[in-house]
C-alpha cells in the first residue's frame, strides 16, 4: 500500500484509485455510477472519496497512466501550496505539462476517456481545495485558472458524473468571478447549460436549475455598467426588463422550491434557544426568535444562494434609481416600474434568511472556511450597511469569515468587491446633468418659436394657393 501526500491510499494492486474532492461549501454530491466509501469520508468536511473504476479490458498501459495522473495532480498540488518561491515554480511548470497533456486527450477525441476524466478531475479537486483554504490574492488566482481549465475542456467532457458534479460545486465560483470582473461567463452559452440531466449526479436537482438562472448574472452585471457610462432610455428600460426577467425566474423557482424542500422534514424553524452556536445573536442576544435548520447541508446552501443572488440583483437595480429620478424624473413611468419591482423582493426578509442561514453555515462541518460565506454576507452587509442590529450581525460575521481571517481585512475586501451599480450621484454630477437638460430645454423652445413664426407665412401661401385654385 503506497502512501500519497493527499492522505489517500492508492491500493496498486487492486483495480481501483482514488482522488479526494472537497465539496464542503456549495453542495453534498454523490456519483451514482462510481464507488462511493462513506467511511473514508473525512471528519467534519463534506468530502468524498470517489473511486474511478478500471475497466476489465483496460490495458495495464492505461492503468499506469491513470496513476501517474494521480501523482502528477498530487506533487504539483502540494508544490502550489507551498510558500517557498521555487517550490511554487516547479508546481506551476508541472500543471502546465498536466495541462497541455489534457489538451491532447480533449484534441484527439478522448475528453470522455478514463485518462482524461480522471486527469482533469484531479485537477479541478486540487484547484478546489486551494480555493477553500487560501488568502483571497491566491484565491482568485487560481480561480481564474479554474475557469481556463473547464472552458478548455469544453461542454462534452463533462458528460461524466464526476466530471458533472465538481462542474456543480464550481460553476457559482465561476460565475462569482464573472460579477467581481464585469464580464459575462462562458457558463451561460446554451450548451453548456444544455448538459443532459442524466450526467448530474441523481438527476437534475434544484440546485442545478439554480445556478442554470444565475448563469446571466455576469453579463447582466457587465451591460449595467456599460449602462453606468451612457444612460439612455432606450438601454435603461431593456436592461431593466432584462434584470425582473431573470427575477421573475428565481421568483419562480423559489415558488417551486417552497412546495418542496421549503418545509418539513427538510427545512425547519426552530426556536433560537433550541441550538445557541447557530443562532444569529449579537450582545443582546438572539436576532430572531427562530432559526432555520435543515435536513442536510444541501438544502442549506441551495437557499442560501438563491437569497444571495436576489440580493445581488436587488443591490444592482436600486443603485440606478437616483441616476434614474435625475435623468428621467422621480415620477418618471420607467423611474415608478423599477422602485415598484424592488418593492415584490421582501428585501428584509431575504437579508434575514441569509443571517439566519449564515451560522448555520459555520458550523463545525465548516470549520475550514467557505468563501461562498463570506460572499454572501458581504453582499448583504454592503446593501443592510453598519446601521442596527442586522448591520452589525453582517459586518461581524464579514470580519470573521475564514477569508477575511486568512487574508487581512482591507486586502480581503479590496480584491473581492462587488461592483452592484453606479454610485449614487454627487452634486457636480448633479448640477452637470441639471445643465445640460437646461440647455437641451432651451434649444427646444427655440426651435419651437422659430417653426411658430414660420407656420404663418406657410398658411398664407397655402391659403392663397387655394384661393388662386
Amino acid at each position: 500500500m503506497q502512501k500519497t501526500p493527499l492522505n489517500i491510499s492508492i491500493p496498486i494492486n487492486k483495480t481501483e484509485v482514488y482522488v479526494n474532492v472537497y465539496v464542503q461549501d456549495f453542495i453534498h454530491v454523490s456519483a451514482p455510477y462510481r464507488s462511493v466509501f462513506k467511511t473514508a469520508m473525512v471528519p467534519y468536511r463534506f468530502g468524498h472519496i470517489y473511486a474511478t473504476h478500471f475497466r476489465n479490458d483496460d490495458s495495464p498501459e492505461t492503468r499506469k497512466e491513470l496513476e501517474d495522473a494521480f501523482a502528477s495532480c498530487a506533487t504539483t498540488y502540494f508544490a502550489l501550496k507551498e510558500r517557498d518561491v521555487n517550490s511554487k515554480i516547479q508546481g506551476h511548470i508541472l500543471y502546465l505539462k498536466l495541462l497541455r497533456q489534457l489538451k491532447n486527450y480533449v484534441k484527439n477525441g478522448l475528453a470522455n476517456s478514463d485518462p482524461a476524466v480522471f486527469l482533469y478531475t484531479c485537477m479541478m479537486a486540487a484547484h478546489y481545495e486551494i480555493l477553500t483554504s487560501s488568502s483571497a490574492l491566491t484565491w482568485l488566482y487560481h480561480l481564474a485558472a479554474l475557469g481556463r481549465l473547464i472552458l478548455s475542456l469544453g461542454p462534452y467532457a463533462f458528460h461524466d458524473p464526476l466530471a458533472g458534479a465538481i462542474l456543480e460545486v464550481v460553476r457559482p465560483y465561476i460565475l462569482m468571478n464573472g460579477m467581481l470582473e464585469k464580464k459575462r461567463s462562458f457558463l451561460e452559452h446554451e450548451d453548456w447549460i444544455s448538459i443532459p440531466a442524466q450526467y448530474y449526479p441523481g438527476g437534475k436537482s434544484s440546485w442545478n436549475r439554480l445556478i442554470d438562472i444565475a448563469c446571466p448574472f455576469p453579463r447582466l452585471i457587465e451591460e449595467g455598467y456599460a449602462l453606468s457610462q451612457n444612460i439612455t432610455r432606450e438601454a435603461s428600460s431593456l436592461h431593466v426588463q432584462k434584470c425582473l426577467d431573470v427575477a421573475h425566474k428565481l421568483l419562480a423557482w423559489r415558488r417551486e422550491w417552497n412546495q418542496t424542500y421549503g418545509q418539513e422534514p427538510y427545512t425547519y424553524a426552530i426556536p433560537s434557544t433550541s441550538i445557541p452556536y447557530l443562532s444569529a445573536k449579537d450582545e443582546q442576544g438572539p436576532l430572531f426568535d427562530t432559526i432555520l435548520f435543515f435536513e442536510n447541508i444541501s438544502i442549506s446552501t441551495t437557499i442560501y444562494q438563491y437569497n444571495v443572488y436576489i440580493l445581488v440583483l436587488i443591490s444592482h437595480l436600486s443603485t440606478f434609481i437616483p441616476w434614474f429620478e435625475l435623468y428621467f424624473g422621480k415620477f418618471d413611468a420607467l423611474t415608478e416600474k423599477l422602485k415598484q419591482a424592488i418593492g415584490t423582493f421582501e428585501v428584509e426578509l431575504v437579508c434575514r434568511e441569509i443571517a439566519r442561514s449564515v451560522d448555520y453555515q459555520r458550523a463545525p462541518e465548516f470549520k475550514f472556511g467557505s468563501t461562498g460565506v463570506y460572499f454572501g454576507v458581504k453582499v448583504a452587509y454592503d446593501f443592510i450597511g453598519p446601521n442596527g442590529r442586522l448591520g452589525k450581525f453582517f459586518e461581524k460575521a464579514v470580519i470573521d469569515s475564514p477569508l477575511m481571517r486568512r487574508t487581512g481585512g482591507t486586502a480581503a475586501g479590496d480584491l473581492l468587491k462587488p461592483w452592484y451599480g453606479p454610485s449614487p450621484p454627487t452634486e457636480e454630477d448633479i448640477f452637470m446633468i441639471q445643465e445640460e437638460r437646461l440647455r437641451r430645454a432651451t434649444v427646444e423652445s427655440h426651435g419651437a418659436e422659430e417653426q411658430s413664426q414660420q407656420q404663418p407665412m406657410m398658411d398664407l401661401g397655402y391659403v392663397l394657393g387655394e384661393f388662386v385654385v
